[in-house]
């Protein structure tokens, strides 16, 4: 869909990065928004500052878009329930905005996180930006482990190439779905190219467990890790410790509460609706090692 104009909000982010460089190949015209510039900038991207706690200063560009992608989204930290206003409020702004232009699609990126059962802020706060954006013609995705060169996974491979146990919290019997991040732009491209709007899981048919995708992992990577079973109150007892003595760890109370709702989705009528063959969590990973292996 040549010269057509996207808006990708969160542009400095894992995804929001990955989708822009996606689409600037195939010749769509970006403007990149984010609080600071992207390291690298495709020749046929604009960045343009944006803050979700800040009201949107250049309407302009979204008066010439096509399409908005919306990924910006800032982490809920601590007890407060700031940072989860401000998504709302950036998303209200962002809705407002495109409806006064008539921009033909937005894309909200959501997260399997955001269902009836979640417990987290995370996943609470995804379906309460969901409901800003049903019941139009947008269209709201919500991808499962995305697998990519950053994000959850890119974490980790860092971890498990640096040490040799992981823990694997709640015994790693969580269910899983994965997609690789190429696989997810060909499904937002799939939206805008057949005017597709509605609610939709993305993720590959079949769930895996948690300790599957470790051990995957592992094996991509060429190690031999070792995998240590982790109750979930000894993860709670870590977090709080290391949270009375000032240590930073790689995991949050946030992060169990998530883990612990994880649920199958059943994903046939997303891959009918957009067509889209994806990728195994085996052929992503493997894509990720063949892909750092040619950049080294």
């Amino acid at each position: 869909m040549k010269d057509k104009t996207i808006v990708i909000t969160g542009a400095n982010g894992f995804i929001g990065n990955q989708l822009m460089h996606y689409f600037a190949e195939r010749q769509y015209k970006i403007y990149a928004l984010a609080r600071t510039a992207p390291d690298k900038l495709p020749v046929n991207a604009e960045f343009v500052n944006y803050d979700l706690g800040k009201e949107i200063l250049n309407e302009y560009i979204f008066s010439r878009a096509d399409f908005v992608i919306h990924c910006a989204y800032q982490i809920h930290s601590g007890n407060s329930k700031t940072i989860d206003m401000t998504n709302v409020i950036g998303a209200k702004r962002l809705f407002d905005v495109v409806t006064k232009y008539n921009v033909k699609k937005v894309v909200f990126l959501s997260s399997l996180s955001a269902h009836e059962g979640a417990l987290s802020y995370y996943g609470q706060n995804k379906m309460l930006l969901e409901d800003l954006f049903k019941n139009v013609n947008h269209l709201i995705l919500r991808p499962g482990l995305v697998i990519g060169d950053g994000g959850l996974y890119k974490t980790i491979a860092g971890i498990m190439s640096k040490s040799k146990f992981i823990p694997m919290i709640g015994g790693g019997n969580q269910p899983v779905h994965t997609v690789h991040i190429d696989d997810l732009a060909k499904i937002i491209q799939t939206g805008f190219e057949k005017d597709i709007s509605g609610v939709y899981p993305v993720g590959e048919p079949v769930a895996i467990t948690m300790k599957e995708f470790y051990n995957a992992v592992s094996a991509g990577l060429g190690k031999r890790n070792i995998f240590v079973p982790f109750p979930y109150w000894c993860a709670n007892l870590l977090i709080f410790a290391s949270s009375m003595v000032g240590l930073k760890i790689p995991i949050t109370k946030e992060n169990i509460l998530g883990l612990k709702c994880n649920i199958k989705f059943d994903m046939t009528e997303t891959l009918k609706i957009f067509g889209v063959q994806l990728k195994t969590y085996i052929e992503s990973i493997d894509s990720m090692v063949l892909q750092n292996h040619n950049v080294k």
